[in-house]
């Protein structure tokens, strides 16, 4: 009985928690702006921002940093699309996870769309 107990103390203080499933889709949006971020069930995502003129894209693989905290890292693109007007500057996000329904990237609130 004691190693029983001293087995489930170990466990709750030396065993992380897993981190929570995150994919689908998230999005914000404001009066000049939006982002639209798709995490994928097999570690690809595309992340789309709006602005007043222009529509910017790129995508890559995500990955947990932490319990908390995803990293997007944007594919790398070729000599051309980098000086093109639409080209996405940013190509590290670390987005924090709120709970399953709500990441914060940029100090902005995405929401999970429910695609029903």
């Amino acid at each position: 009985m004691i190693k029983n107990t001293a087995i489930l103390i170990f466990c709750l203080f030396s065993c992380k928690s897993l981190p929570i499933k995150m994919d689908g889709q998230y999005y914000v949006s404001g009066v000049d702006f939006s982002y639209r971020v798709t995490l994928n069930k097999d570690s690809t995502f595309v992340l789309s921002q709006s602005g007043l003129e222009s529509i910017s894209k790129c995508v890559g693989k995500w990955h947990y940093l932490s319990k908390d905290t995803i990293s997007l890292d944007c594919e790398p693109e070729d000599n051309f699309a980098k000086i093109k007007s639409n080209y996405l500057q940013q190509r590290n996000q670390k987005l924090i996870v709120i709970n399953k329904n709500k990441l914060k990237m940029n100090g902005l609130i995405l929401k999970r769309l429910n695609l029903n």
